[in-house]
């Protein structure tokens, strides 16, 4: 063991002798330092010298009573210099940083697991004994920490004293009541350096990162692989198991999670709460809805770093920078071939059936996507929606009047980096 301070060092040197220096006239327990042996006798007289004059709190040591004042004016003085975090006191601050730096400096003497925190650990510990210690006295729950019982018993009484002054809502602890209000403020203060997205959560922009390190820290016991969240693990694992848990009411259907069942419901009952102010369009899901709305803005606030292009959501950009990094992460299991995206192994598949499944009905021809099919039967009927505001052309996508634009404004954005050479279009570089 090593240790930053020398006195820490002398009070570890203690644990290797046979006897401890301080020892309590009152009872049998012994201190490593004079100071907490003090603090100790000061609980067998009943006395707390040191009395908050906000309420009627007392504490044994100046240092307590500090922390305790900052409770009731909020004052957060050590801030995290990683992100945007604040604490009130030094060794809370110390604590909250081992998350971003990932130092485990409790080990478990029983097995190979280490804790950025000593309550963790110790939470750990009774892992490896029969019985948990705090059971509840409404249910046969046990906990490993007396704080989540307090927390889980809340809900036997219904009681939840934490009260959202712009709605209805209550909650059993201030942690969930902080979020909650996020909701109504839209405050995200945690924000990712690596792209533009922000959370309103410390635990959300952690494993957001994850999409961009590509860490994945969840195993699965039973095959090799990983994942990225807690959540998509207990899904996967799901598939080890011979039935899915959520059923829909109306058709064969299973889902591993409930809340993509909800989702699914919604299509039967053709209800899509999430209205566009914009346009007549209604979605399911609010990330559907966000997504839409920047189809009206035209706004594209994911800028690939290695060309001028520009994405409306995180995923089309992830997708695109494998265009730049050559990763194919979707594999064929039937050829060696492997894809940058999953509709593209989509497509591929189709290859190796006897029968394409989009079929023209003006011609022969048959596709593996039905996009590409709408496509082709513009030219059956002379259509082509996108007009250039610049000449009489149009066409029959958006990035074919696109490109055509460029020839009017002379743009060319996509720059060659081994010569003076640019280009109106990505295939042309």
């Amino acid at each position: 063991k090593a240790f930053a301070r020398s006195d820490t060092l002398n009070d570890h040197m203690q644990t290797h002798k046979s006897e401890r220096f301080h020892k309590c006239e009152h009872c049998a327990k012994t201190f490593l330092q004079r100071s907490i042996l003090i603090s100790h006798m000061l609980l067998h007289g009943g006395e707390n010298r040191y009395k908050c004059k906000l309420c009627p709190k007392t504490f044994d040591s100046l240092g307590k009573l500090t922390n305790h004042i900052r409770t009731h004016t909020d004052e957060k003085p050590f801030k995290c210099k990683l992100c945007p975090k604040a604490f009130d006191g030094s060794f809370k601050l110390k604590r909250h940083v081992r998350t971003h730096t990932g130092e485990k400096p409790y080990k478990c003497e029983e097995c190979p697991k280490a804790f950025a925190r000593s309550d963790t650990l110790n939470d750990h510990m009774q892992t490896h004994k029969s019985e948990r210690f705090h059971k509840c006295e409404h249910c046969a729950k046990t906990f490993l920490r007396r704080s989540s019982l307090i927390s889980h018993m809340l809900l036997h009484g219904g009681e939840n004293p934490y009260k959202c002054k712009l709605c209805p809502k209550t909650f059993n602890s201030r942690g969930k009541l902080t979020n909650h209000i996020r909701t109504h403020t839209d405050e995200k203060p945690f924000k990712c350096k690596l792209c533009p997205k922000a959370f309103d959560g410390s635990f959300k922009l952690k494993c957001h990162v994850r999409t961009h390190t590509g860490e994945k820290p969840y195993k699965c016991e039973q095959c090799s692989k990983a994942f990225a969240r807690s959540d998509t693990l207990n899904d996967h694992m799901q598939t080890h198991k011979s039935e899915r848990f959520h059923k829909c009411e109306h058709c064969a259907k299973t889902f591993l999670r409930r809340s993509i069942l909800i989702s699914h419901m919604l299509l039967h009952g053709g209800e899509n709460p999430y209205k566009c102010k914009l346009c007549p369009k209604t979605f399911n899901s609010l990330g559907k809805l966000t997504n839409h709305i920047q189809t009206h803005t035209d706004e594209k606030p994911f800028k690939c770093k290695l060309c001028p292009k520009a994405f409306d959501g995180s995923f089309k950009l992830k997708c695109h920078i494998r265009t730049h990094t050559g990763e194919k992460p979707y594999k064929c299991k039937q050829c060696p071939k492997a894809f940058a995206r999953s509709d593209t192994l989509n497509d591929h598949m189709q290859t190796h059936k006897s029968e394409r499944i989009h079929k023209c009905e003006h011609c022969d021809k048959t596709f593996l996507r039905r996009s590409i099919l709408i496509s082709h039967m513009l030219l059956h009927g002379g259509e082509n929606t996108y007009k250039c505001k610049l000449c009489p052309k149009t066409f029959d996508s958006l990035g074919k009047l696109t490109n055509h634009i460029r020839t009017h404004t002379d743009e060319k954005p996509f720059k060659c980096k081994l010569c003076p050479k640019a280009f109106d279009g990505s295939f042309k570089l």
